[in-house]
């Protein structure tokens, strides 16, 4: 291998065709891979909705839900069901496990509800099944008016805009959310038809017999044939005024004289409004592979035309774009990347000098991350803010195996080899670390791809891109690398230029501290074990009391509102509270557009804010200030939120669930206390039940035999009262080739109490009508708004928003520990929703990376051939670890464990590996050469601590005066939503500043614990040159025999593969190891013994600098005598050995 690669470096041309077929193809891929905010995930739900008109909630939830959750429980792929029983109505929705196919889940659920739809009350509408997906909106848009009814704007939306919309490129569904659809309302009048002894059964079985479609035929002639069509159906609201109801004689009663007949909203109870009036929303969702800014592009243009073929009137405004936020982040990474590149640049000339060494890395950046993209593309990943954070990442990871690699040849330049020699020698030795290194990264990043889940779903392309992108790096690494060092680095010149001697004489220093401190260190090895244990044992502390939530909170410019209202508030009354909330939102120069939701007992609101540029407040500072204002509103509990920063997910952050079998009243008392409890422990902004016995009902008690008497059943006393009150629709009928439906219902004045009910009429005997008081009396009580249920029982849900500071782990600790003495036997508590995601999520990190360091042990072992190499390799990282941890743990910055942290911790597994990797492979070429591994390990420790500070202030940051640079400049403090990268590079940086530190000091002192060896200290040539040239050598023999006890060795070695590659002046040689031997004199030590390359004397001027001997010719009085002897521990001819005994 070593000579395939050596060849590359003679034949430059084929590493150039490698790149630019990487390049090609990067290129290519680049243009097809979609943009999107997050990866591709699929969290549906299946929600079936059963009207069963009139009836109360208890028997909704008896005859209609309790069956229907039975069957579907046994779909595949269900995390949960929850169900809600309300008048009229029974609504089961199944959420389903994330990235489960939808499509044969909704299958299975038809089968089952159409296998017991026998079971269900006579008189129960078809079930409705939908699914409905929780893929983020890429945009909602509003179409408004002040002047038009929300029926009417509705009816444009579904005609004009969603049509167009829904033919924009990319776009999978346009879906008009508001519930104000066109329908022909036909009010009746309870006193009109007793004038004229009508019943309303009367009037629906009329308007169904005469709105009639039906198709006729065709006539077939000899030559030709005509369609027929009738007129059997109604159209108009003219029409149907005309409907005929009844005829005496010549007088005729029609539908007009006892209603009034309109157009109007089906549905009367709900309504929504905006900053531009009353308002039809639409949501558009994108296709798989759909690129978002592309789409978000199209779809401005398609509005533009909107706005200028609307009405007069109408209003057409985009309520929300997720494109904001990803051209947010989209600038903040690629800002992130230039000022990586910089600081990259300039991490490398001050710690080699060079502006010439500076190309290679940033050559290998760009090639490596266009490679990564071609591999993205062939893997049908997509551009979005998690894989380029990974490209963010991969900066650091890329320039790290150039990194190493310039040193190396920097080294061997700086020896005295010409710069195509030293390249073939560096990346012979480098090849195996490199090949190692890559192996254990890609090996840390598995356990992330394979795992399930939420964090599976999202990170797997984040995993995969950083994967492919060390992968690329090491490929660069042996074939462009060397081969730019070869013809780009220039020969080692001895006149150095001052910066270049200032830097090597800091890094000099550093090194000549920090291998002092070593020596002092491995001098003291019970201590050091010691240390080692509790910062081992810190770690299940910290991270046991670390805060933890599911993931950073972004701004992403969006606020919620949601709250309940009175369960008996009519729309007027909500209507002026509205106008309070809307007051609220137009005191907050911040908000850009709002929208109000309104349905029978809930409030939900939705705040766009002005983008992050022109404001200086976040949207935790507006929510703060907001809700202040919103607890003064009217009798509603309010509370503002911001929405869930993940996909998948969904509601407000804590979603705390008690189930039993026990009674709706108990269960509700329950809930009352854990509430009430929790609202005092646990610091929250908002807790609330869903589950209140504060709605009045009244109940009908019909006297069957009274009934009887009269020649009437129950079924036609309640169908009566159904046609009047319960809202249900007759038939249809058709309107500019659309369909809506005709929907009798009392007039309003008519139903103000529930005493009116009594005198609507159920028949006539003769021309006397007989009210419903007759044959019926009324009994009022309090009922549950609604009976939910969760898994198949009764329950009840506490949504909450924890206060400031407060962390969902912390709310859901304060919660479950308040409800364990109040949830009495035969309840129990469970989790939906955020709550739910945290949970599932919480326990899957720590056996992932267990997993993930067990198989980068593997991998260790398997390139090593040792199990011991890979725990010497693999003790620094859950001791770096400890580092993260502790800064989690401190909180600071806001930090947290959570899915972005836990990415951050497997990570940096892989790169403090990487650090151990060098450390002991050159550790063991040492001990292969017959040095004690003490030796071996400060001789190694010294050799590679400058390539690992450099990789090391490469992949982290700085700070400096509060401000941050370095490879990850995302922990800057976010202005623009991308908390998340925050959170990772936090963690990130962290760990790799302590974990270097650890790897450097303490990884290296698990070497020693062997067999005794026979050297104590080694330094190389290289070391002692610099030292003699700055000036220092003077104190670094006083620091040796310092350290040195009585009878140690202190020995200095010179290593090489080829020694007759260059032929320098030889004086400097000379003048050199005189000077040492003169200062080691001084220092107490003596000269013991000498090893030089067998080689006659009239060829030593061929050697470079470096050869540890004194030609007989030379010999002076400023050294003493030498004498040649078999050093066993040199083992090969290219290595010279000097070995100075302390007396």
């Amino acid at each position: 291998m070593k000579r395939i690669l050596g060849t590359l470096v003679d034949r430059p041309v084929i590493p150039i065709v490698i790149c630019l077929l990487l390049l090609v193809c990067g290129l290519k891929g680049a243009v097809s891979l979609p943009i999107q905010r997050f990866p591709q995930t699929v969290s549906a739900r299946i929600q079936i909705s059963t009207t069963y008109y009139g009836a109360d909630a208890d028997t909704v939830a008896g005859f209609i839900t309790s069956p229907i959750e039975a069957a579907v429980a046994q779909t595949n792929g269900v995390d949960y069901i929850t169900s809600k029983s309300q008048t009229g109505v029974g609504i089961v929705t199944i959420y389903l496990r994330l990235n489960v196919d939808p499509r044969v889940a909704i299958a299975q659920v038809q089968a089952y509800v159409s296998a017991i739809q026998n079971r269900l009350p006579q008189g129960t509408q078809q079930p409705v099944i939908t699914m409905s997906s929780n893929e983020e909106a890429a945009m909602y848009v509003a179409v408004s008016s002040k002047v038009l009814r929300l029926e009417q704007v509705s009816d444009y939306v579904s005609r004009i805009v969603v049509p167009r919309l829904q033919a924009v490129q990319g776009v999978q569904q346009a879906l008009s959310v508001v519930q104000g659809d066109l329908a022909l309302r036909v009010w009746l009048d309870p006193d009109k038809m007793i004038g004229y002894r009508l019943t309303a059964q009367q009037i629906a079985s009329t308007l169904a017999a005469n709105d009639y479609v039906t198709g006729v035929g065709t006539t077939l002639g000899s030559d030709t044939y005509t369609r027929l069509t009738i007129t059997t159906g109604l159209h108009t609201e003219e029409q149907f005024r005309n409907l005929v109801l009844r005829r005496n004689g010549s007088a005729i009663v029609r539908l007009g004289d006892v209603a009034r007949v309109t157009y109007g909203p089906e549905n009367t109870t709900s309504s929504v409004l905006d900053s531009y009036g009353k308002s039809a929303f639409i949501r558009v969702t994108l296709a798989p592979a759909a690129n978002l800014l592309n789409t978000e592009h199209d779809l401005l243009g398609a509005i533009d035309e909107l706005k200028n073929g609307v009405p007069p009137g109408l209003s057409v405004a985009i309520a929300y774009d997720a494109a904001d936020f990803v051209h947010a982040s989209l600038h903040e990474v690629i800002m992130a990347l230039t000022e990586a590149i910089v600081i990259v640049s300039l991490t490398i000339v001050l710690f080699l000098g060079s502006l010439r060494a500076v190309l290679v890395p940033l050559v290998t950046i760009p090639l490596s991350l266009v490679g990564t993209i071609a591999i993205m593309s062939w893997l049908g990943f997509s551009f979005n803010l998690l894989t380029l954070l990974a490209l963010v990442l991969a900066i650091g990871l890329v320039v790290d195996d150039a990194i190493i690699v310039v040193e190396n040849v920097s080294r061997h330049l700086a020896d005295g080899l010409n710069p195509v020699d030293a390249a073939k020698v560096a990346v012979g030795d480098l090849f195996g670390p490199i090949v190692a290194m890559t192996v254990v990264l890609a090996a840390a990043y598995l356990p992330i791809g394979l795992q399930g889940g939420l964090t599976g779903a999202l990170f797997t392309e984040f995993a995969f891109t950083l994967a492919a992108s060390v992968t690329v790096s090491a490929l660069l690494a042996v074939v462009l690398s060397p081969m730019m060092c070869a013809y780009v680095l220039p020969k080692h010149d001895a006149s150095e230029s001052r910066f270049v001697a200032w830097s090597d004489r800091q890094l000099t220093r550093i090194e000549a501290a920090y291998e002092k401190c070593l020596t002092r260190t491995l001098a003291r090895m019970p201590v050091i074990l010691l240390t080692a244990c509790c910062v081992l044992a810190s770690n299940a502390t910290f991270f046991h009391f670390a805060k933890t939530e599911l993931a950073p909170q972004e701004d992403t410019g969006t606020i919620g509102v949601s709250g309940d209202t009175s369960p008996t508030a009519t729309t007027d009354s909500i209507a002026r509270s509205d106008r309070q909330i809307i007051d609220v939102f137009k005191a907050l120069p911040e908000v850009e557009y709002y929208s109000l939701g309104d349905a029978p007992g809930s409030i939900d609101d939705g705040v766009t804010l002005t983008p992050w540029s022109d404001r200086s407040r976040t949207a935790d500072d507006i929510i703060a200030v907001m809700q202040s204002k919103l607890n003064a509103v009217g009798a509603l509990d309010l509370v503002a939120y911001q929405p869930p920063s993940l996909p998948g997910v969904r509601g407000m952050p804590i979603q705390f669930v008690v189930r039993g079998n026990g009674t709706v009243s108990t269960l509700a008392a329950v809930s009352a206390r854990i509430v009430s409890a929790a609202r005092g422990a646990c610091h929250f902004t908002y807790l609330a039940t869903d589950l209140k016995i504060d709605q009045p009902e009244t109940t009908i008690n019909l006297d069957r035999d009274k009934i009887a008497q009269l020649g009437l059943t129950v079924s036609d006393v309640g169908d009566s009262l159904n046609w009047l009150l319960g809202g249900s629709y007759v038939n249809y009928f058709s309107l500019q080739q659309r369909s809506y439906r005709v929907l009798p219902l009392v007039t309003r004045n008519a139903r103000l109490n529930d005493a009116q009910v009594l005198d609507y009429p159920v028949t006539y005997i003769g021309a006397a009508p007989v009210p419903l008081s007759q044959v019926a009396t009324l009994t009022r009580r309090v009922v549950p708004e609604q009976i939910p249920h969760f898994q198949g029982m009764l329950a009840t849900t506490l949504n909450g928003v924890p206060g400031k500071g407060v962390t969902v782990q912390d709310a859901y600790r304060c919660l479950q520990s308040v409800s364990a003495h109040l949830v009495p036997n035969g309840f129990f508590t469970d989790t939906s929703g955020r709550l739910r995601a945290f949970e599932q999520e919480r326990g899957r990190f720590l056996p992932n990376f267990l997993f993930g360091l067990l198989v980068i042990f593997l991998c260790l072992a398997a390139m090593f051939n040792s199990f011991r190499d890979p725990l010497i390799i693999l003790v620094s990282v859950p001791m770096s670890t400890a580092g993260a941890v502790f800064c989690l743990w401190l909180g600071l910055g806001g930090a947290t464990i959570n899915l972005y942290s836990e990415i951050g911790l497997v990570t940096l597994a892989g790169l403090i590996s990487k650090h151990g990797i060098l450390i002991v492979e050159v550790a063991n070429e040492a001990r292969d050469r017959g040095l004690a591994k003490r030796d071996a390990v400060i001789h190694a420790a010294g050799l590679r601590l400058r390539p690992i500070l450099m990789t090391t202030a490469a992949m982290t940051l700085a700070r400096t005066n509060g401000t941050y640079i370095g490879a990850i400049p995302v922990t800057n403090p976010p202005d623009k939503g991308i908390q998340a990268m925050t959170a990772f590079a936090h963690e990130f940086s962290d760990k790799a500043r302590f974990g270097s530190v650890v790897v450097v000091d303490f990884d290296p002192g698990k070497l020693p614990l062997g067999p005794a060896n026979s050297v104590d200290f080694l330094l190389s040539a290289r070391e002692i040159h610099n030292w003699i040239r700055h000036g220092y050598i003077s104190g670094v023999m006083r620091q040796v025999a310092d350290v040195l006890k009585a009878g140690g060795i202190f020995a200095v070695e010179d290593h090489r593969a080829d020694p007759r590659s260059q032929k320098p002046d030889a004086s400097d040689g000379y003048v050199a190891i005189a000077t040492v031997v003169r200062e080691a004199a001084k220092a107490g030590l003596t000269l013991e013994a000498s090893s030089e390359i067998n080689a006659n004397p009239k060829d030593i001027k061929n050697y470079p600098f470096g050869v540890w001997t004194l030609p007989p010719t030379r010999k002076s009085d400023t050294s003493p005598a030498f004498r040649r002897t078999d050093y066993d521990a040199i083992g090969e001819s290219d290595r010279m050995t000097l070995r100075f005994r302390k007396l």
